[in-house]
């Protein structure tokens, strides 16, 4: 990845991270909101880049997910997954019911 990402681009990627980690590790939205005791729809934002992530949050989903923060916010790897999505033209969308 050869530019800078703008502060937008960030949350997207990290937000691709947590939900790319979470279904790795075939937790659902509502579990991991309950864990860290959040609503359903914080995490769902999250995941899109919609808002904007507390340390705590990034801490608390890092240690549900067995990860280290660093990996959550490792941004070449979620870009490049995601143009290979696009690439690809990968169109399967995966529900949390289908974990």
């Amino acid at each position: 990845m050869d530019k800078e990402l703008s502060f937008d681009e960030k949350k997207v990627l990290l937000g691709h991270n947590i939900r790319y980690y979470r279904r790795l590790h075939r937790i659902k939205t509502k579990e991991l909101a309950e864990t860290i005791g959040v609503k359903t729809t914080v995490i769902s934002n999250l995941e899109q880049g919609a808002q904007v992530i507390t340390f705590q949050q990034l801490s608390a989903i890092a240690d549900v997910i067995g990860a280290d923060e660093s990996l959550l916010m490792n941004f070449e790897d979620a870009y490049l997954r995601d143009e290979w999505r696009t690439i690809t033209n990968g169109t399967e969308k995966v529900e949390d019911e289908d974990l």
